[in-house]
């Protein structure tokens, strides 16, 4: 225990278990300052050189509107939850109970574990019985394990780290990458512990790729987990006081996909000043020297930007293999395109097929993302294909912008429904007939 001046109390919240708390100690305080509310737990010491012995001192968080996981707490509900995880283990905060025995008690089972034989009697005997069952796990706890192994409010608690500073730069990150994808190319699926790097085929299996693609498959398959933490003793306890321990080891605050940096720390989560920073900190960090050196590591050529009308042809392929499903090695539209007169006599020709076979849809999903372009398509009676585009991209490389966009900053290149697709289709994939010139056409040019 440690000293501590005389404060004075400043009531601030009523909750059930801050009351419940009074029970144990001289006095429980609550201080609000200006970030987080100071609870304060402490006994009257009587020595002439100190007032107050403190048992414990929480800053612990003032309430918030986490916009990422759309929830919010208030002051009294934080305070009563922290409040209520000091009630539970009070014991081992006031080290009431101490060990009358040499003998190590097992939380995970063992000879010296107490064989509970549920009843086959009325609900009351088995409520009995499960309520001496928590007890003597919970016992188990006290004695075994420290006050704050057991305390679980990290999430409640008031940080004032600066998180920010201790990010790496850009140049300590494209370093970093270059050394995960070397590690990663030798050795795919090895745990590193600093990063995540199991399929680095998916940078190399289809070829030439743009920058943009190649940038966004690293980002889809490397993670960095950036600023180590160290991590001590943990333990989980669920409601029958059944025990999982988190052993000694090292967590990282962030972590980075590509250029999008996250958070690991609940902490970080509702600082709206650092979440905005974080959306921004690592753009730019694929540049053209990162990007070589990935492309030269994987022998990746560089691609064309795919142009608009070939990413809907890719779209509507795969619209056309979900839709004939199980038979569509039995069925190429492509062909039959070319044998039909019009659009109209595909779609008759295909929707015969599906009729035929059985084949039936209300469902759909994603379709073909590339180069920026995301595809999406509905297989359900009418039918859907939208192709977005992400619009700074399709900024950078000069094409119409002149089109709707989305809630998520997504242009809007293709959105066709029914009958469209099949108008598409047929216009897209129905070979144009070459007519050869005739010596007359040739004498009379």
């Amino acid at each position: 225990m440690s000293c501590c001046t005389t404060i004075p109390q400043q009531a601030k919240s009523t909750t059930k278990s801050l009351k419940e708390l009074k029970k144990y100690f001289d006095e429980v305080l609550i201080e609000d300052k200006d970030k987080y509310n100071l609870l304060i737990i402490r006994d009257r010491a009587n020595k002439s050189n100190y007032d107050y012995a403190v048992w414990l001192s929480l800053k612990i968080r003032k309430g918030y509107v986490d916009k990422t996981f759309h929830s919010q707490k208030t002051d009294e509900e934080i305070i009563e939850e922290v409040c209520s995880n000091i009630v539970e283990w009070v014991d081992i905060l006031q080290n009431i109970k101490t060990a009358t025995t040499s003998k190590q008690l097992s939380l995970f089972g063992g000879e010296e574990d107490e064989v509970v034989i549920m009843p086959k009697a009325s609900e009351d005997e088995w409520d009995k019985k499960f309520k001496k069952l928590q007890e003597s796990n919970k016992e188990k706890i006290i004695e075994k394990y420290g006050f704050f192994e057991v305390l679980s409010v990290d999430h409640l608690i008031h940080d004032e780290t600066d998180w920010l500073k201790k990010l790496p730069t850009h140049d300590e990150v494209r370093e970093m990458f270059k050394k995960a994808i070397m590690l990663g190319k030798e050795k795919p699926g090895r745990d590193y512990g600093w990063f995540w790097f199991d399929t680095p085929s998916y940078l190399y299996r289809d070829g030439a790729l743009t920058d943009y693609e190649l940038t966004a498959r690293v980002s889809h398959t490397l993670r960095l987990f950036l600023v180590p933490i160290k991590r001590s003793l943990r333990v989980s306890v669920d409601l029958s006081y059944n025990v999982n321990e988190i052993p000694k080891g090292v967590d990282y605050a962030f972590y980075l996909d590509g250029e999008r940096l996250s958070f690991s720390l609940v902490s970080i989560r509702t600082d709206e000043a650092i979440l905005d920073t974080l959306r921004t900190f690592y753009r730019g960090v694929f540049n053209t020297e990162l990007l070589e050196f990935i492309r030269e590591t994987f022998r990746i050529e560089k691609a064309e930007a795919i142009s608009d009308e070939d990413i809907l042809k890719e779209n509507i392929e795969s619209y056309f293999e979900s839709l004939l499903s199980y038979e569509r090695d039995n069925y190429d539209f492509k062909e039959k395109i070319q044998f039909s007169k019009d659009w109209k006599q595909f779609k008759r020709d295909i929707i015969a097929f599906l009729k035929e076979k059985g084949i039936e849809h209300n469902g759909g999903g994603s379709g073909v993302s590339l180069d920026g372009f995301r595809g999406w398509k509905s297989i359900d009676r009418k039918g859907s294909i939208t192709v977005e585009q992400n619009c700074q991209y399709r900024k950078s490389l000069g094409r119409d912008i002149e089109l709707p966009v989305n809630d998520y900053g997504r242009y809007v290149v293709w959105d066709l429904q029914g009958d469209e697709i099949f108008k598409k289709a047929y216009e897209l994939f129905k070979e144009k007939k070459v007519v050869k010139p005739t010596l007359f056409d040739i004498l009379v040019a």
